[in-house]
């Protein structure tokens, strides 16, 4: 899913990253129509699950904006404002 990366929460159990969903933008039935309010998804990855962390570090060295970070969480954190297209599995579902 392309999205752009509005906002980082890195917590102690997950890392959440608020995004605008792009691509909901981009295929919509008529794209001269007015955007009211921006599809909005949570990306949610969970700090205990190793196969999460090796995700989002991929992101992370994939994106130029990353590379001046020197920590994981430095790196984690410069992700806000890029555009960059993550799984929608990670996506939150509404409860």
């Amino acid at each position: 899913m392309l999205v752009e990366i509005q906002s980082v929460s890195v917590e102690k159990e997950q890392v959440v990253l608020s995004c605008i969903a792009l691509e909901k933008i981009m295929m919509a039935e008529d794209l001269y129509k007015d955007i009211a309010e921006e599809p909005i998804v949570n990306m949610v990855f969970n700090r205990k699950d190793e196969g999460h962390m090796k995700y989002l570090m991929r992101v992370c060295t994939s994106n130029r904006a990353c590379k001046a970070g020197k920590s994981f969480g430095e790196k984690i954190e410069k992700l806000a404002g890029s555009i960059t297209n993550l799984s929608a599995a990670f996506e939150q579902k509404a409860a």
